[in-house]
């Protein structure tokens, strides 16, 4: 098993991390860290949130003690990513701040799984997860623009209030801005895509606790057919990860909110551009934890692979 530990483990994002994380085939929680002064994890975490229970063993587990291990998910505003890389840990960090950095991938297991190979000038990884409203419109579009090329885009998301963290509240009505959000999701599919073509993005916040959807419209250099784009969809690869949904894409028209999986509904031609449709995904599963937990599965998934076997044959 190959140790890991979380950074922010109280907060949104971290107590997923932590309940995804129980009885992980590849990974085992030995360490995790809060602000709270608090000695114990089931101490620190003042409201739990995850979708499942917490496991005895980790609520029982020391805050801020022992060594840090060699695989870190940070969710902690305050870490300092790039040092822990520099002193040869894998990162898989949760926040912006690295995004812009050429030096640092920022990965969507099923699109760019090529750029964790990317080098780096120091002993370890860091490798930024993206804007957690990417997934619902980048994941459907990314086979199109191999096939297609994409030459301009629209996207109006509107996006649930548990993006804002554990502690933000929306009722009774919608804002219709986000600081700093369009400016994220506009920069980073061009950085996946290693594209450059315009978009124009609305973000907004709506009352509801999971699920990002965004409202997108596309024009091509080349126009796929409505059966080619549902052709490419339905044959879209899915990973052979423990993370890895059954189906990568699910095409419903009810838009069902899956933990891994985008639900992609309402395909049809565009007024103004080619053609336009609608995509869900859940924003801290798919979006934040799950993601990153899909990336580290897949960066260590042949030394993870030869531990298990090594342990088994013991």
């Amino acid at each position: 098993m190959i140790e890991v530990g979380v950074l922010g483990a109280t907060g949104m994002v971290g107590q997923h991390y932590v309940a995804l994380l129980q009885q992980h085939p590849y990974f085992k929680i030995t360490y995790l860290s809060s602000r709270s002064d608090r000695s114990t994890y089931f101490d620190a975490v003042e409201n739990w949130v995850a979708h499942q229970p917490l496991l005895p063993s980790l609520a029982r587990l020391p805050l801020n003690q022992g060594k840090l291990p060699e695989l870190l998910f940070n969710c902690a505003p305050d870490t300092n990513a790039l040092q822990l890389a520099q002193a040869g840990h894998t990162v898989i960090d949760s926040r912006s701040l690295h995004r812009t950095d050429p030096l640092v991938p920022v990965v969507i297991p099923e699109v760019n799984p090529h750029h964790l190979l990317m080098p780096q000038p120091w002993p370890g990884k860091l490798i930024a997860k993206p804007n957690c409203s990417l997934q619902s419109f980048l994941i459907p579009l990314a086979p199109l623009h191999k096939h297609f090329g994409i030459k301009k885009l629209m996207v109006t998301t509107l996006q649930a209030r548990s993006g804002a963290g554990l502690h933000f509240q929306l009722e009774d009505k919608c804002l219709p801005y986000i600081e700093g959000e369009e400016e994220k999701s506009a920069s980073e599919p061009l950085k996946i895509l290693e594209a450059d073509f315009p978009i124009s993005i609305q973000c907004t916040r709506v009352p509801i606790t999971h699920g990002h959807m965004a409202c997108v419209s596309v024009a091509f250099q080349s126009p796929p057919s409505h059966a080619q784009i549902l052709e490419l969809w339905e044959d879209y690869p899915t990973l052979s990860l423990p993370s890895a949904p059954q189906k990568t894409l699910l095409l419903d028209d009810a838009l069902p909110l899956h933990p891994m999986s985008v639900s992609v509904s309402r395909l049809r031609p565009c007024p103004i551009l080619h053609w336009r449709f609608v995509a869900l995904s859940h924003n801290v599963l798919r979006g934040a934890a799950g993601g990153g937990l899909l990336t580290a599965e897949l960066l260590y998934s042949q030394k993870a692979k030869l531990l298990l076997s090594s342990s088994h044959n013991e």
